[in-house]
């Protein structure tokens, strides 16, 4: 079974940089330019097992976006993924 870890630091730009990485199957350079599109399936063999809409992306760009943010992967298959959500850090009023 995979492992999944994440990471919040707090870089030197004043912005929150969250790290999620996983030990899965990775995503091909041809799918990550697509998945952040609405009922995207990396691997529809899966579909039926693992479940899932193909929505989970799209709403955490689409959020990220809302929040004057950026989201970066980095991928191997075989290897796994690292998502990297950075969210400018917002003074209190």
């Amino acid at each position: 079974m995979g492992e999944i870890k994440i990471k919040v630091q707090n870089d030197k730009k004043n912005e929150w940089v969250f790290v999620i990485s996983d030990t899965g199957i990775g995503i091909s350079d041809e799918d990550k330019e697509r998945i952040f599109e609405r009922f995207y399936r990396v691997d529809k063999s899966h579909s039926k097992t693992v479940g899932g809409t193909g929505l989970g992306l799209a709403v955490v760009k689409e959020s990220v976006d809302a929040l004057s943010g950026r989201i970066k992967v980095k991928s191997q298959i075989n290897k796994g993924t690292t998502f990297y959500v950075i969210l400018p850090r917002f003074k209190a009023r």
